[in-house]
C-alpha cells in the first residue's frame, strides 16, 4: 500500500472513529439533526459556499429535519483528499452553525 492510500486510510478512519462519519459501499456518510426543516435549508446554504470553493460535490439528501451527507470522488473511484477535507470543513461548520 502506497503512503497516500494509508495516509487517506488513516484520516477516514480518525473521522469514523472520532467525529460520526460511516463507512458505506465505500462512501463517507453522515448524518446532521436540527430542529426543522427550516434550519436544514440554511444549513445547506451555509455549506453550499465550502462546497463550490472546494469544487467538490456531494451526495446530499433531506429528510424533514436530518441533512444526509455522502461523500465519494467519483473521478477516482474511491476516497480522496477531497472527501476528508470536506467533511472536516462541514463538521466544522455544523459546530458553529449549532452555537
Amino acid at each position: 500500500m502506497n503512503k497516500h492510500v494509508e495516509n487517506i486510510k488513516d484520516k477516514v478512519d480518525g473521522l469514523i472513529n472520532n467525529k460520526g462519519w460511516g463507512l458505506k459501499n465505500n462512501k463517507l456518510i453522515k448524518v446532521y439533526g436540527f430542529k426543522n426543516y427550516q434550519e436544514v435549508i440554511q444549513f445547506l446554504n451555509v455549506i453550499s459556499e465550502k462546497i463550490n470553493e472546494q469544487n467538490h460535490h456531494p451526495l446530499i439528501s433531506i429528510n424533514y429535519n436530518k441533512l444526509h451527507v455522502q461523500l465519494f470522488t467519483f473521478d477516482s473511484n474511491s476516497l480522496t483528499k477531497k472527501d476528508t477535507e470536506l467533511a472536516v470543513s462541514i463538521d466544522k461548520l455544523y459546530l458553529d452553525f449549532s452555537i
